[in-house]
């Protein structure tokens, strides 16, 4: 028992531990990679430290090079983005093989990706002078009425005829000149001269009726253009939600159709990504030559080509078997396209 030697470290009685002394550099002086860590002192060599993972930069740097360093950041300029863009565009499939085997960090993250893509593709949209001041020529007054939409009070009720115009001419002529001047009364809750005839909604929930009669009241005081106008800058700015929202289930569809693959979910998520990040990217090019339809209509026809040669890579099935698959999805996604685009619209005129 004397010759026991304890083994354990000093009791420490409170004070805290002595704190690294970190190496001090010069503002001018390029933090190169064989120097130690700035932030926690750590000396291995490396372009990352090994203990806090912080890259070794420049701090003191003009702000263009700064601005740059954050733009290959995020996106990867140097190396990442040309190769992610070349393979998104011209390598159908070839980005979610890489990703399902394991090669990611040459590429650019598939959610960023999407990101990015369907953010230039909305912002050249809506700056398109034909959606920013669309040109309005309806020429007639629209009527909104139908089931759900009829007060019961007055359903069975017609709006009265106009008098004819030898009745209108008799009281002219007998009321003399002054008379002539003198307009009808008009309702202030329903003009006249009123470009959109709007029935009470009556749907039997109270807070939706009087939100939806609200907005239709809003827009009959406007004038016909800029209500369009409005509705259309609306509808553009709920679009890349709805887009987002379809992107489950969009991957949900890919799982039905490859059941029994072996492919998990997310899997059929990163091939949406991808699909939907390239779309987006070919709608772009498509905007950009709009003044040229030929470019267009082959822009056009190599996005439905690309989304067969994406599945048939990915899935890896025969290809009579890929263009039925490829068949049933398109019909689907342009049915619930179609299902999205209304619920967006009808959530911009009544819920905006």
């Amino acid at each position: 028992m004397h010759g026991f030697r304890s083994t354990r470290g000093p009791v420490l009685t409170g004070s805290p531990a002595p704190s690294p002394i970190l190496p001090s550099f010069r503002s001018s002086e390029r933090r190169t990679p064989d120097r130690p860590c700035t932030n926690c002192g750590d000396p291995t060599p490396g372009n990352f430290c090994r203990t806090c993972g912080q890259r070794k930069v420049e701090v003191h740097v003009s702000l263009g090079r700064m601005l740059l360093e954050a733009l290959d950041d995020q996106f990867s300029i140097n190396s990442a983005l040309p190769r992610t863009l070349g393979a998104l565009i011209a390598r159908p499939g070839h980005l979610t093989r890489e990703y399902m085997g394991g090669r990611i960090a040459r590429y650019i993250p598939p959610f960023r990706l999407y990101l990015v893509t369907s953010v230039l593709f909305f912002l050249a949209l809506s700056l398109l002078p034909e959606l920013r001041n669309p040109e309005v020529h309806l020429g007639h007054a629209v009527t909104i009425g139908g089931p759900g939409m009829a007060d019961p009070a007055h359903a069975d009720a017609k709006p009265p005829a106009p008098p004819a115009p030898a009745t209108q001419a008799g009281i002219a002529g007998t009321q003399g000149p002054r008379a002539r001047s003198v307009a009808p009364p008009v309702s202030p809750t329903q003009p006249e001269a009123s470009w959109l005839r709007v029935r009470p909604v009556n749907t039997g929930d109270t807070v939706l009726d009087s939100i939806a009669n609200a907005r239709l009241d809003h827009y009959r005081r406007m004038e016909q253009s800029e209500a369009v106008r409005e509705v259309i800058n609306g509808f553009l700015g709920k679009v890349p939600q709805m887009m987002f929202v379809l992107l489950p289930i969009f991957s949900a569809m890919l799982m039905l159709l490859y059941v029994g693959s072996g492919r998990f979910y997310v899997e059929h998520f990163v091939f949406a990504l991808h699909v939907h990040a390239s779309a987006f990217l070919i709608y772009l090019g498509m905007i950009g030559l709009v003044r040229w339809p030929g470019a267009v209509s082959a822009l056009l026809c190599w996005l439905l080509l690309y989304v067969y040669l994406a599945m048939k890579k990915v899935y890896g099935q025969g290809w009579i078997v890929t263009g039925m698959k490829y068949l049933v999805l398109g019909v689907a996604y342009v049915c619930l396209l179609t299902i999205g685009i209304s619920l967006t619209l009808l959530a911009t005129v009544f819920l905006a």
